[in-house]
């Protein structure tokens, strides 16, 4: 994340689908993206609902779904990662969120679509143009979420759910279901292929 390796951060825009169950938040999928945007000096958590008042009942639970969204200072959100690593507790925002056991996996490379589409730029935020860096801390038990994964019924009505306010396609990527994802967009190039003008044709 130092300025000019791969981008140019100021901020992370965190954006949360979260299992809601009386006072008891769940994380579904935490996606996490670095933008150069400057973030609020302070942040109305009463505020960041994107449903607002408006529940979403997951057929056949007691499982509502909420899906938050803000932007904390990227010196703020390297210190919630230190946090994490010192406690093994994954909490970007003051109220508790249940997880799974999380845990770092390789960071990989994930590039813009070119003749096939890549399963990850469903869920990425505008991974139209040089890729992205791809860090995740990987829900390895997914023990809070397995209703979900076991009936392909109740996916589907999430995905739906979530289509609403987010361009994410959560049940082509279940795999994922409990992560967080953390997206370091490559900004510091950019490249364009073009045909020359003296080509000719065989």
């Amino acid at each position: 994340m130092e300025p000019g390796v791969i981008g140019f951060y100021r901020s992370v825009e965190v954006t949360e689908v979260l299992g809601v169950q009386g006072s008891t938040l769940t994380n579904i999928l935490t996606h996490a993206v670095a933008e150069p945007l400057d973030a609020p000096s302070e942040i109305d958590w009463k505020s960041v609902l994107l449903n607002g008042k408006e529940r979403h009942r997951v057929p056949g639970t007691e499982w509502n779904v909420g899906i938050a969204q803000y932007r904390l200072s990227l010196e703020v959100f390297l210190e919630k990662l230190a946090e994490f690593g010192e406690t093994g507790q994954w909490k970007p925002a003051p109220i508790e969120v249940r997880t799974g056991t999380l845990a770092a996996v390789p960071p990989q490379f994930v590039p813009a679509d070119g003749r096939d589409h890549h399963p990850w730029n469903g869920v990425l935020k505008n991974n139209f143009f040089e890729g992205s860096h791809v860090l995740e801390l990987f829900d390895t038990t997914k023990q809070h979420l397995q209703f979900l994964l076991d009936d392909s019924r109740r996916l589907t009505t999430l995905a739906k759910i979530v289509g609403k306010y987010l361009p994410i396609e959560v049940d082509g990527m279940s795999d994922r279901l409990g992560n967080v994802i953390i997206q370091l967009p490559v900004t510091v190039m950019s490249t364009e292929v073009r045909g020359s003008p003296k080509a000719t044709t065989l």
